[in-house]
């Protein structure tokens, strides 16, 4: 469940205990899934980016505009609301405050990224980049979504600390894991 479909969770969240409760596996898997979509797509842009000074097809370039423009476009915010309703109480959590706004413009970058990218990937662009520009636009992008990632992933940790349970402390270990492992 990717995209729109990830808000579900967090509105389960917050119905739960007046918005406190034990952070389970399953509430962290569509996000997980949604991160896990984005970490693909930054998979497929490193495969293209070690392909230069060699063109793209058609159908590749096609294929990964669609697929940024599909995770650009989903409600990116998803993860940043969900956060502040669950780990900010009050004014008095800096920490929360912190990371979260840290976040939210970590996707904003990433977001505005993914929109340069599309359109310097459209094949109706009239001045295409050189292969070392759009390799350095591409690398720019799949280590910043990387890092994204990585950093929601901690903060859930960070944030959710004696509310996660043992299963879901372990899922979110082994993707922070996954995230450092990623060279």
């Amino acid at each position: 469940m990717t995209g729109a479909g990830c808000e579900a969770p967090w509105h389960a969240w917050l119905s739960r205990s007046g918005g406190w409760h034990m952070i389970e596996e399953i509430d962290l898997v569509p996000v997980i899934a949604l991160q896990c979509d984005w970490l693909r797509l930054c998979e497929r842009l490193e495969v293209l980016a070690d392909r230069l000074p060699g063109a793209f097809s058609e159908p590749e370039r096609t294929l990964v505009c669609a697929e940024l423009s599909r995770l650009a476009d989903a409600p990116h915010d998803v993860f940043v609301v969900g956060a502040q309703a669950l780990f900010v109480r009050q004014e008095g959590e800096p920490l929360a405050h912190s990371l979260i706004g840290h976040v939210a413009r970590r996707h904003a970058a990433r977001i505005v990224q993914a929109h340069d990218l599309i359109e310097t990937l459209d094949l109706q662009t009239p001045h295409a980049p050189d292969a070392e520009t759009l390799g350095y636009m591409l690398r720019c992008f799949f280590e910043g979504c990387r890092q994204v990632v990585a950093l929601e992933r901690l903060t859930l940790l960070e944030l959710g600390a004696e509310r996660l349970t043992a299963s879901a402390r372990a899922l979110l270990t082994e993707r922070i894991i996954e995230c450092c492992e990623i060279v």
